[in-house]
């Protein structure tokens, strides 16, 4: 179960840590399973050589045989029970994604523009959620080394926007990013090649290092690390992006969407309460 500061971490910043809830020795399978499917593509653990390909697809096999299942102990069950209501959702038959990427050798990172969305139409209320994403760490992700973006605090700007519009169809991902680009110079900043006052010199120091108030919102963009074991939870309406791996190993992480019957109804166009 999460603890009351687990819950209003989560409401605040839309994201929550569980640390350490996969067991090594789970995760080590896992991370055996996913080198064994890479071999499957000619990408070999022990030859650097062969990690030509930046983002390996067509791993889905392992999910469906079950490989990646480790990902979800009791705790984390508890967790999405806490969040969506016990009830809410189902237990999926099979577990997790393989979001797999390999470092670029002399790739300078540098903070994405235009590639921050979220995940979900956005409708209705923010809380409960009608969703939530997992990401899992099966290895180490370790600081500029592949880790998903997210801008903490955006769900409750998305939130604001809806409230401000009651009864509207759901909101595409799109059509959101443009309305906070349009209502806040920050995320206007953060998605284009230019500051308000001219070029930015150093963009992660500006929105990383230091959480900007907009509207009484703190947002600041964090990137998502962790030991392996580690899984962070967080709110479907939580603006992100990918980021590259500037670091010497692949980022091997399992992810996961978690969706309540109304979130499958969002994705239909079905018409909600």
């Amino acid at each position: 179960m999460l603890s009351d500061e687990q819950l209003a971490e989560f409401d605040r910043a839309g994201f929550v840590r569980l640390p350490a809830i996969v067991p090594e020795g789970d995760c080590a399978r896992i991370r055996e399973s996913l080198w064994s499917a890479l071999a499957a593509h000619g990408i070999a653990r022990g030859d650097r050589a062969t990690w030509t390909v930046v983002q390996p697809r067509h791993l889905q096999a392992l999910r469906r045989a079950g490989a990646l299942d480790a990902i979800a102990p009791p705790a984390l069950s508890g967790a999405i029970d806490d969040l969506l209501g016990p009830g809410a959702w189902e237990r999926p038959r099979h577990w997790g994604e393989p979001l797999v990427s390999f470092p670029v050798p002399g790739e300078a990172w540098r903070l994405p523009r235009s590639v921050w969305h979220i995940d979900w139409p956005a409708h209705g209320a923010a809380r409960p959620p009608f969703g939530v994403k997992v990401l899992a760490c099966a290895a180490d992700v370790v600081p500029l080394g592949g880790g998903t973006l997210v801008v903490a605090g955006s769900h409750r700007l998305v939130s604001r926007f809806l409230a401000e519009r009651p009864r509207t169809a759901p909101v595409g991902s799109r059509k959101m990013r443009g309305a906070l680009v349009r209502s806040y110079d920050w995320f206007r900043d953060l998605c284009s090649d230019s500051g308000s006052n001219g070029a930015v010199a150093d963009r992660a120091e500006r929105f990383m290092s230091e959480s900007a108030v907009l509207d009484g919102v703190a947002v600041r963009v964090v990137e998502l690390t962790g030991a392996a074991g580690d899984v962070v939870l967080f709110h479907p309406w939580l603006f992100h992006a990918p980021s590259q791996n500037c670091a010497r190993e692949p980022r091997l992480v399992i992810g996961h969407n978690v969706q309540t019957p109304r979130a499958l109804a969002v994705y239909a166009g079905k018409p909600l309460p």
